[in-house]
């Protein structure tokens, strides 16, 4: 498989860009503000609600729109459900992590400087290509489908602003070497992996807790023993 540097890909795909003659769309629209309003407008869409919401938790909406205006950006966006799977803990874990630096660079390890298409994508697979956040992403292909680190490109060209933006939808959350391990060992030292705060609360990671974490508990819940309680099930709760 090639690795190229990101100025030899960027010369060799916009060579290919022109030869497959894409349309251009969008055309002096205002890319820095048309990306934030696309983020802006997915928080709730049933699909891509979840990463939308993570890239405004980790303050790069404005970083990725910045790409978007200069040099273009391809977003690789796990839907909903692939967020999910990850499960609600680590989640939860990453989302209050103090300076939110593993949810960063997970999500960073999902962007591409410049804007590729797939019909672009599909000329140049196999080929390695530098993420965002510096970690290398394996883009291959298997007849019209493209993969991403052996995860399927499941809704190509979803959202797009020629030469601004491409966004790929994709199954599965893409973890950066060593992430995994870094992520799992934060969470399990951090104590919220188990969701010890219960439906009724937050867990905030805290090492120098009693817990190890804290429980932002919500209306109509308290902590108690470690977790969040409903109110009305209080020990010794006296009730008029």
């Amino acid at each position: 498989m090639a690795r190229l540097s990101m100025t030899t890909l960027g010369f060799a795909l916009a060579i290919i860009s022109l030869l497959s003659a894409q349309p251009c769309v969008g055309q002096g629209t205002n890319a820095y503000n048309s990306l934030l309003a696309l983020r802006a407008s997915l928080e709730t869409d049933e699909t891509y609600g979840a990463v939308s919401t993570a890239i405004g938790v980790a303050n790069l909406s404005m970083p990725i729109a910045m790409l978007a205006n200069t040099t273009g950006v391809t977003i690789l966006a796990p839907t909903n459900e692939a967020f999910g799977n990850l499960g609600a803990a680590v989640i939860n874990c990453l989302a209050n992590q103090p300076g939110l630096t593993l949810l960063s660079a997970v999500l960073r390890y999902h962007v591409i400087q410049g804007a590729f298409n797939a019909t672009t994508i599909l000329a140049a697979a196999p080929v390695s290509v530098p993420s965002v956040n510096g970690a290398l992403l394996n883009l291959t292909k298997t007849g019209t489908s493209v993969f991403v680190n052996g995860v399927p490109v499941i809704d190509p060209d979803t959202a797009q602003l020629a030469g601004a933006y491409v966004v790929h939808g994709i199954s599965s959350v893409l973890i950066p070497p060593g992430g995994l391990a870094a992520v799992q060992a934060y969470c399990s030292s951090a104590g919220c992996a188990s969701s010890p705060c219960g439906a009724g609360g937050v867990c905030t990671p805290n090492p120098s807790g009693s817990y190890s974490y804290t429980c932002i508990c919500s209306n109509g819940f308290l902590f108690n023993s470690g977790t969040c309680i409903p109110r009305s099930s209080e020990p010794y709760q006296t009730r008029f």
